[in-house]
């Protein structure tokens, strides 16, 4: 087994050091981006800037930046952070997939947790999906729970209800005491209180906290509603 491993981990090397070479040339691509990496200056961000638009209106680069993303997924337990110099390819790749299945499923098979507004743009997204879902479980686990929590706080009620919403598919003790914590404030907006209590309503922790705010008066006509349906459909006979 592991001569198989690693005859697999250097095919597939192999492959992605021949997609490097139709765009290229490795050491150009590496080269490339040390030298952008190691530049602050604004004009040269300005040409970097310029040369990934050119890049986006490019069939054959959307084409090498396509391969170099499928090469990196088959390599053995890869991130993008083993491989800087295919940086700029993947990101132009996920530019085209923002808001699909495989925008995310990129984003976590290559661990790129430093993009986050994508993610919480998925979130806010006025209708609920399992995109949104599985968005707010990245952000969760990749250390951006605190975008989270202020998408909640936005001023538009219709996106932060929404990210209750998905927040309310994060297992996650900090995302349970969210979403307690905006039931219980009566200074958010009746909208993302009910999506808070409807989010609790999934879980049988969630509908605990529920009955016992009912059961000490707890729970104000704004939400009386929602809270009663979250615990309507528990089924536990308890509730």
């Amino acid at each position: 087994m592991p001569v198989r491993s690693s005859r697999w981990f250097s095919v597939s090397q192999w492959l992605l050091g021949l997609v490097c070479l139709a765009a290229g040339s490795v050491n150009n691509c590496a080269a490339q981006s040390n030298k952008a990496a190691q530049s602050n200056s604004a004009e040269e961000a300005n040409r970097a800037e310029e040369a990934n638009r050119a890049a986006e209106a490019d069939p054959a680069q959307q084409a090498a930046d396509h391969a170099i993303v499928q090469a990196l997924l088959r390599l053995p337990a890869a991130s993008l952070q083993q491989h800087p110099q295919q940086r700029a390819a993947v990101l132009r790749y996920l530019e085209r997939k923002v808001g699909t299945p495989e925008y995310l499923d990129v984003v976590k098979r290559l661990e790129i947790y430093d993009q986050p507004q994508p993610l919480v743009a998925l979130v806010t997204a006025a209708a609920p999906s399992p995109l949104a879902a599985e968005a707010a479980r990245l952000l969760a686990a990749s250390g951006h729970f605190d975008a989270l929590q202020t998408a909640t706080e936005l001023d538009d009620d219709v996106q932060a209800a929404a990210a209750v919403a998905a927040i309310g598919y994060v297992n996650a003790p900090q995302a349970v005491q969210l979403l307690q914590a905006i039931v219980d404030d009566g200074q958010r907006s009746r909208s993302v209180r009910s999506a808070a209590a409807t989010a609790l309503g999934r879980t049988p922790a969630g509908q605990q906290f529920l009955l016992e705010r009912v059961e000490a008066e707890q729970i104000d006509d704004a939400i009386r509603f929602a809270v009663t349906d979250a615990l309507l459909s528990s089924n536990n006979r308890q509730i």
